[in-house]
């Protein structure tokens, strides 16, 4: 991946136009961490945590000449010190790649990231050359951060196309606003570098047992054992590990893996965490 090392002084930033208040509509994610402002007769097409697919005002009849995504989330510890350009360079091949298989076909830019100006902090923009299906497309990315948060934007518009679509699309970029969710220091104090473990059984001796460990700089690692016995002396097992980050919220927690987020209820003893509660399953200290 390009390094954020050694890169030339970004160009001043552009500003998109501001839109008037009546062309558009005011949106905000579930989850509350993110809002925008959506032209008008666009809409949430679809919704799932931290992704949304955005309808820019197609009807059923029409062809599908433009696909909008936006994607919001934590960004890893480690790329906290970046700014928006430097995480686009550094993120621009594993977008192709997931692009790819979505039969989305995109060259290598031709040029770097650009910033924006988005409220009062800064984003980055970049146009990518590619196909879809036969069809010759440009995808424009933009992406604002906040808090160790980002918010992005994905257009895959047919060529000939970006008239209609990318000026507002610009817009919604420029109009986003992230909301980090608070944290509670105190709690995640209690939980640094201590282990929880769970329980559930399946059918005839047959268990998984999960573990949470919660480690510095908001990371958490899930690892998953499952265990048991069929027929005569028969035997299976496994062990699996996952990678995520945690945020804490007076008392709860929010677990996000690349598999999806989880919920935990802390259940707490005096100046102790006694368990956390995940859905059905209840972790006790290990």
């Amino acid at each position: 991946m390009p390094s954020a090392q050694g890169v030339e002084t970004p160009a001043p930033a552009r500003t998109a136009p501001a839109q008037a208040a009546t062309n558009t509509t005011a949106w905000r994610s579930n989850d509350g961490v993110l809002s925008s402002e959506l032209p008008k007769r666009w809409s949430i097409a679809s919704a799932e945590p931290g992704r949304v697919l955005v309808n820019p005002g197609l009807k059923e009849t029409d062809t599908l000449d433009c696909l909008l995504v936006i994607v919001w989330g934590e960004l890893e510890p480690s790329q906290h010190q970046l700014d928006a350009v430097s995480i686009m360079q550094q993120q621009e091949t594993a977008l192709r790649n997931e692009l790819r298989g979505q039969q989305v076909l995109l060259q290598a830019p031709r040029e770097r990231p650009t910033p924006v100006a988005v409220g009062s902090q800064m984003g980055a923009e970049l146009m990518f050359e590619g196909t879809a299906a036969g069809n010759a497309v440009r995808t424009w990315v933009g992406t604002t951060l906040h808090a160790g948060w980002h918010a992005t934007v994905v257009a895959v518009m047919v060529q000939g196309q970006e008239g209609r679509f990318l000026p507002q699309v610009r817009q919604m970029l420029t109009s986003m606003r992230i909301q980090a969710p608070q944290r509670d220091a105190q709690l995640e104090a209690l939980l640094l570098n201590r282990e929880y473990q769970g329980s559930t059984s399946f059918g005839s001796g047959g268990a998984i047992h999960v573990t949470y460990r919660f480690e510095a700089q908001g990371v958490v690692v899930r690892t998953s054992l499952v265990s048991g016995s069929f027929g005569i002396d028969g035997a299976v097992g496994g062990e699996t590990k996952r990678r995520g980050t945690w945020t804490s919220q007076a008392d709860s927690l929010t677990l996000r893996f690349d598999d999806g987020p989880e919920q935990a209820r802390v259940q707490r003893r005096g100046a102790r965490v006694d368990a956390l509660q995940i859905g059905a399953i209840r972790y006790t200290p290990r």
